[in-house]
């Protein structure tokens, strides 16, 4: 919550919503070197960006599963290997990157959707009723024609924090390693 107030966790994903904090970084550049040379990731982890989070939660999506996919065919080398470039346009994004989408996959493939753009076809009254409102409203909110609406992660107002002392203080030197504790764990709410 160093770079902007909203933040969120999403299934496989940790969302940033930067638009109003990027001018106050230097850009969006900035902001992005200054994340990754803040918080060194123990892992090699993936970004995206997009006109809407769902359109960004897509991309990243299909950019780990090529990624994926490549590691699971090392043999293979680069040249050889026959990928089609990612998408870029939302209607061609696959089903799959629609997390509202993913318990109606099987059903969606055999009445021929595949694509975002499929599904965005489809009726909205008769789409509703079979799979649901929350699946129109996902994509209403992936085409930017309603809000983003999460559940943004919120800091308590006072840092509070108890240790049980293992047993009976009698010198200030015993308290030094609880204290150091306390004082991590209140290094890191700050």
């Amino acid at each position: 919550m160093q770079f902007t107030p909203k933040v969120a966790l999403l299934p496989g994903a940790l969302l940033l919503e930067v638009s109003g904090s990027t001018r106050l970084w230097g850009g969006q550049a900035a902001l992005m070197r200054r994340i990754y040379t803040l918080n060194k990731p123990l892992t090699l982890i993936g970004y995206a960006q997009g006109a809407t989070s769902l359109i960004a939660f897509a991309r990243l999506t299909q950019a780990s599963t090529l990624s994926a996919s490549a590691s699971v065919q090392p043999d293979i080398s680069a040249s050889a290997r026959t990928t089609k470039p990612l998408p870029t346009a939302p209607d061609d994004f696959p089903l799959n990157t629609l997390l509202a989408a993913q318990a109606h996959l099987p059903t969606l493939a055999r009445l021929g959707c595949t694509c975002w753009g499929d599904l965005r076809a489809l009726p909205r009254a008769g789409l509703a009723r079979r799979f649901g409102q929350s699946l129109v409203d996902a994509l209403d909110q992936a085409y930017g024609q309603r809000p983003d609406i999460y559940p943004w992660l919120t800091l308590p107002e006072v840092f509070e924090a108890t240790l049980e002392l293992p047993s009976q203080v009698e010198n200030a030197s015993a308290l030094l390693f609880g204290a150091r504790r306390l004082l991590a764990q209140l290094q890191v709410w700050l």
